[in-house]
C-alpha cells in the first residue's frame, strides 16, 4: 500500500475508486503506486508469411513457401502485454536466426572456410544492404492472443464459424443461380 507523499502533513488520494493503480497529491510531489494485478497465461501466435501485403519480405529465408509460426506462451496481467512481451521474445530468437548470415553465403555452401577478413567483408556487405535491419523490422502477417485456458473454445469457435461458412455457401451459389436466370428471362 502507499506509504503517502506528505508535504506539511496533508496528503490527497485521488481517484480512489481505481483499481489499477493509487495517486496521491502532495504540494511537492505526486506518487503512484500501480496495483498488483494478478497474471494469467496467455498465448500468442505470431506468423510471418511471404504472401502478405506488407511487402517487407522480399529476401524471405525460407524458400518452401511455408509461413514462419511462433507459438509463445507468456504470463502476463492483459492481451497488450502479452503481445508485447511476446513479440520480444519473438525478436530475440529472430536476432539468434539472423547470427547465421555467413551460413547461405556460396563460399560456406561448399564446405569453405572463411577468413577473418571475408567475415568481415561479407558482414559489413549485407549491413550496407540493409539485411540485418529489415530482418529484424519485418512486420509480422498476424498476431493472435488469447488466454491459453479458452484454446480449446476458441478453436471450437472456429471450426463452427467454419462449417456455417461451407455449408451457406450452396445456398449462395442457389441464390445467385437464381437471381441470373430471373434476370435473363
Amino acid at each position: 500500500m502507499l506509504s503517502g507523499v506528505q508535504s506539511s502533513g496533508k496528503v490527497t488520494n485521488i481517484f480512489p475508486f481505481c483499481t489499477a493503480f493509487a495517486l496521491q497529491k502532495g504540494k511537492d510531489m505526486n506518487l503512484i503506486e500501480e496495483k498488483i494485478r494478478p497474471r494469467k497465461s496467455f498465448t500468442v501466435v505470431v506468423a510471418y508469411a511471404d504472401f502478405d501485403s506488407h511487402g517487407d519480405k522480399h529476401a524471405w529465408p525460407l524458400n518452401d513457401g511455408e509461413p514462419d509460426v511462433w507459438k509463445i506462451i507468456v504470463h502476463a496481467t492483459g492481451n497488450m502485454e502479452a503481445i508485447t512481451r511476446a513479440m520480444q521474445i519473438v525478436t530475440v530468437c529472430r536476432a539468434e536466426v539472423m547470427t547465421n548470415f555467413m551460413g547461405p553465403h556460396p563460399h560456406g555452401l561448399h564446405g569453405g572456410t572463411f577468413t577473418l577478413e571475408q567475415i568481415e567483408e561479407i558482414r559489413q556487405e549485407a549491413e550496407d544492404r540493409g539485411v540485418f535491419q529489415h530482418w529484424l523490422e519485418m512486420q509480422p502477417t498476424s498476431i493472435q492472443c488469447h488466454l491459453t485456458e479458452d484454446e480449446g473454445k476458441l478453436l471450437d469457435m472456429t471450426t463452427n464459424n467454419i462449417n456455417q461458412m461451407q455449408e451457406s455457401i450452396g445456398d449462395q451459389a442457389d441464390d445467385f443461380l437464381r437471381n441470373n436466370t430471373e434476370g435473363n428471362n
